[in-house]
């Protein structure tokens, strides 16, 4: 799901709560999970393209850059950046457009032409890519998908910057579930709980 935030990253000691129907795990969805953060490691992952002129390209988190995780217990958190004169459109799921610049919502296709809901360097630049966040699981219901659009009258380079942070995750005890639920609100202002929701269904 993408989110833009300046939050710092998810560290050890917080906890993460999945709302929705995130993934398919033995046959069954799982939805609405709480776990709490065992280990938390970040590394930076950059991506190079050219797009020809007037043109675009179509990629995939999953088979194209690899930004999903392969055990259950693990959570990518994607920290994106871009440089070079391109726009990055969001696809979720793989058949509609997101954008997140002005508002929260949905637009049909995409082209050279398309103004509204494209990620710039200007919006996501490369030397801080925590604006744009992506979070996947295995076995994510949908693919997350980009569309990469070059707008310019010549071909051009642009590099997608990525800082991946490898959460693991865990159950809590009970006690800990206890915890978080007396203290929930608290929790999700001073950063101890961190809500993770995947986008809204029906959109």
């Amino acid at each position: 799901m993408p989110e833009l935030t300046k939050a710092d990253y998810i560290r050890v000691g917080q906890y993460v709560f999945l709302k929705g129907k995130w993934r398919i795990h033995g046959g069954e969805y799982l939805e609405d999970r709480l776990y709490k953060v065992t280990k938390a490691d970040a590394f930076s992952y950059n991506k190079a393209y050219v797009i020809k002129q007037g043109e675009q390209g179509n990629l995939d988190l999953k088979d194209d850059l690899s930004l999903y995780p392969e055990e259950y217990d693990t959570l990518y958190e994607i920290g994106v950046g871009m440089l070079g004169n391109g726009k990055l459109f969001i696809m979720l799921p793989s058949d509609k457009y997101y954008y997140y610049l002005e508002k929260q919502g949905i637009i049909g296709e995409v082209s050279t032409t398309t103004e509204i809901g494209g990620f710039t360097e200007e919006d996501i630049p490369p030397e801080e890519p925590k604006m744009l966040r992506e979070y996947t699981v295995r076995d994510m219901r949908d693919k997350i998908k980009y569309t990469l659009v070059n707008p310019s009258y010549k071909d051009e380079k642009v590099v997608l910057k990525f800082t991946v942070n490898r959460v693991k995750l865990a159950d809590p005890t009970e006690e800990e579930k206890a915890l978080v639920e007396q203290n929930w609100n608290d929790y999700v202002a001073n950063g101890i709980l961190r809500i993770l929701r995947y986008p809204r269904e029906g959109v």
